[in-house]
C-alpha cells in the first residue's frame, strides 16, 4: 500500500497535486515540524518523474523522518490508520504532535466585564477579539459560531489564551480615544502570538516580532 502525498503543482501558482511516492512509506513519520521532504515534478518535465528534496542537513548515520501530514492525531489515525506513540515504561504515551488540537470553548461572564470595562469599552474589545484573533464571543448574531481555544498550541506562549484573558480584564478607564486605547493594548499583547492562530490578521501588519505577510 503507498500513500497519497501533496506535491507542489507542475508551475508556480498551479494546484498541489497528489502524488504516490512508495519510498516515501519507507520514512516514518514526524510530527514535530513541518514536512523535511519537498516532492514535485522535476522542472521542466510536464507529468513526472516525480522528484524529492530533503529540507535540512543531514549527516551520515542521521534518520531522514517526514510529516506525512501537518494535522491531528484523530486526522492522521483515519487518514494513515496510524498516531505516533512512544515507549513509556510499562505504558505507551501519546507522542508530541505539534498539530494535533483539541477545540476548548470559552466564556466570559459579565461580572468579569463589569469590573473592568464599561459598556462601549466592552464592545471595542469584543469586536478586536472578533475581528483580529478570530475570537467570536458576540451573542447578537444568530450565526454565530461559539468562542474556542485550539488546545494545545492556544496554551502555549505563542498562543491566544493568556493574551485573551489579559485584554479581557485590563482596565481602559478614562481615555478620551477608547477605541485607539484598545487597539494600542490588543497590539501589545498579542504582539508574539503566532500568526497561523490569528485569522483576523489584516495583511501587512506586524504581530511583535512577527509580520503576518
Amino acid at each position: 500500500e503507498c500513500h497519497a502525498t501533496e506535491a507542489d503543482g507542475a508551475s508556480p501558482g498551479e494546484p498541489a497535486l497528489a502524488a504516490l511516492v512508495p519510498l516515501l512509506d519507507h520514512v516514518r513519520h514526524d510530527g514535530r515540524e513541518l514536512p523535511r521532504v519537498q516532492i514535485g515534478e522535476r522542472e521542466g518535465v510536464q507529468g513526472g518523474p516525480m522528484v524529492a528534496v530533503v529540507q535540512q542537513e543531514l549527516k551520515p548515520g542521521d534518520e531522514l523522518r517526514h510529516c506525512f501530514e501537518p494535522v491531528s492525531n484523530s486526522e492522521l489515525f483515519a487518514q494513515y490508520g496510524m498516531v505516533p506513540i512512544a515507549a513509556g515504561g510499562e505504558k505507551k504515551v501519546m507522542e508530541a504532535n505539534v498539530f494535533n488540537k483539541v477545540e476548548l470553548p470559552i466564556r466570559v461572564v459579565e461580572e468579569v466585564w463589569r469590573e473592568s470595562s464599561s459598556e462601549s469599552v466592552k464592545e471595542i474589545k469584543v469586536r478586536l477579539l472578533a475581528e483580529r484573533a478570530g475570537i467570536e464571543l458576540r451573542r447578537d448574531s444568530p450565526d454565530a459560531e461559539e468562542a474556542v481555544m485550539q488546545l494545545p498550541a492556544d496554551a502555549l506562549p505563542i498562543g491566544r489564551m493568556l493574551p485573551t484573558a489579559r485584554f479581557i480584564v485590563w482596565p481602559v478607564r478614562g481615555e478620551e480615544d477608547s477605541e485607539a486605547a484598545c487597539e494600542e493594548l490588543f497590539t501589545k499583547l498579542f504582539a508574539n502570538c503566532d500568526p497561523n492562530l490569528m485569522p483576523g490578521s489584516e495583511e501587512g501588519v506586524e504581530w511583535g516580532n512577527q509580520d503576518v505577510t
